[in-house]
């Protein structure tokens, strides 16, 4: 089904549910998650569908070709992303353990990419040396806006990564110093690009690209500044 429990066609992928007779009542002791999953078939009156987090699709004969887990797979700008593409080629970097990919919501109101990446020494990590790495290897949309290193990734009480706990990327570790600005203007496009990066410090030698932005915050920073700044 679609994002509006519609069918789609075949070869369209959508959202997996099952029902019928063998459906479970829920998850024991966990209600909010039940009412998630657990919903009212739009289709059968009376009946219950369960929303597997599973991406599938069927082909005109019938066949369902399974397409991996909804949670690591997100459109960025248009795109179909798996996250765990992003993982494999940031883990094939020097002196990287494991790494994590997860989509964010930045200041334009778009999805992007934040890559959390396990490595002995975070302070040697590079960001913009892992990003060009990155755009060799990967198309430029599924290369990650923010990279943040970290000695081991926040862990739960079940042992699994604890995905609520990692920074904020907008407040991700630095790796250069900041530069302040020396004339008005610099400060008031410095204060322009915080707010609109959501990110604090930034200085005057910081590529825009490098601390979050792209194409589509750069149509938005130009317009800002047309009209704040009369650029």
């Amino acid at each position: 089904l679609d994002q509006h429990l519609r069918p789609v066609p075949p070869g369209i992928p959508g959202d997996l549910y099952i029902g019928g007779t063998c459906l479970a009542q829920g998850y024991l002791n966990r209600p909010a998650l039940t009412a998630e999953r657990f919903i009212d078939d739009p289709h059968r009156p009376g009946e219950r569908l369960y929303k597997t987090g599973d991406l599938a699709r069927f082909w005109d004969d019938g066949t369902m070709e399974f397409l991996g887990r909804a949670d690591f797979q997100v459109k960025i700008r248009g795109y179909r992303v798996e996250l765990g593409e992003i993982e494999a080629a940031l883990c094939k970097l020097p002196g990287l353990q494991s790494a994590l990919c997860t989509a964010y919501t930045d200041a334009s109101g778009q999805k992007s990419l934040a890559a959390y990446v396990q490595t002995a020494d975070p302070a040697g990590f590079c960001p913009a040396a892992a990003r060009r790495s990155l755009s060799v290897a990967l198309p430029a949309f599924m290369v990650p806006a923010h990279l943040i290193a970290l000695r081991g990734f926040p862990m739960s009480s079940t042992g699994k990564i604890d995905r609520k706990a990692l920074p904020c990327p907008s407040q991700a570790a630095r790796s250069q110093a900041v530069v302040e600005p020396t004339t008005p203007l610099q400060t008031q496009l410095r204060d322009l690009w915080q707010g609109l990066l959501e990110r604090n410090p930034v200085g005057i030698t910081d590529n825009f690209f490098d601390i979050g932005g792209h194409s589509l915050l750069a149509v938005v920073m130009v317009q800002q500044m047309h009209k704040r700044l009369g650029l």
